[in-house]
Parts: C-alpha cells; structure tokens; sequence
C-alpha cells in the first residue's frame, strides 16, 4: 500500500484523464483487461454467459472502488468493497425467486394465448 500512496495523486490523475470522453475506448479497453486479469488469476474458466456476467459486475465494482481511494482513503475502499459484495451475494438468492417464472414461462404464455 506504501507504493500506492506514494504515487495515488499519479494514479487519480491518469483514472481522470482515462474518463474523459475522448479516451472511452482507452478506458474501455484498460478496465476489460484488468478485469479479466482479476479473474484469470482468480481460476476462472467459464466460457458461458456467466463469463460475461462476472467481468461486468467486477468493473463495477472495481471503478466504485478506484472513485472511493481517489476521494477517501482504503479504509473506505475496504468497508465499500465488502458492501457491493455483500450486495452481489445476493443475485444467486434474486435468481433462484424467478428461477420458477423462467422454467414456467412456455406454460405461461401458452395459457395466455389460448
């Protein structure tokens, strides 16, 4: 961490100059890689819809994070950390309650258009 603070101001303003518009592609490119990275380091091979899932959901958290260190400090990024991931626990349980309208929704329309 001793690294990181010695050059966060250098950090905040590169985060800075990727997020304006004309570097979207930059900054695009830079948060997949570094994504991915993350979860190829994680052990992660799923190659499915999930693939996609994972690294969407992990940007968001990852670029919450970078705005919380370049405002506040890593005790914040922490306690925000463990917030979206307390949040993001959640999805398998929201999945599992629509899970029953997925798996019913031929018989539903089926019924609706009779």
């Amino acid at each position: 961490m001793k690294i990181l603070n010695d050059d966060i101001k250098f950090y905040k303003k590169t985060f800075n100059h990727l997020l304006l518009p004309q570097n979207a592609n930059i900054m695009k490119k830079s948060l997949y890689n570094a994504v991915d990275e993350m979860w190829y380091l994680a052990g992660d091979n799923s190659t499915d819809f999930n693939f996609y899932t994972k690294r969407a959901i992990l940007s968001g958290i990852y670029v919450n994070a970078l705005f919380v260190l370049f405002n506040k400090d890593f005790k914040q990024v922490e306690i925000n950390i463990d917030k979206n991931l307390k949040k993001i626990s959640k999805i398998p349980k929201f999945k599992e309650r629509f899970s029953f309208i997925k798996d019913n929704i031929p018989v539903i329309l089926k019924g609706l258009l009779s």
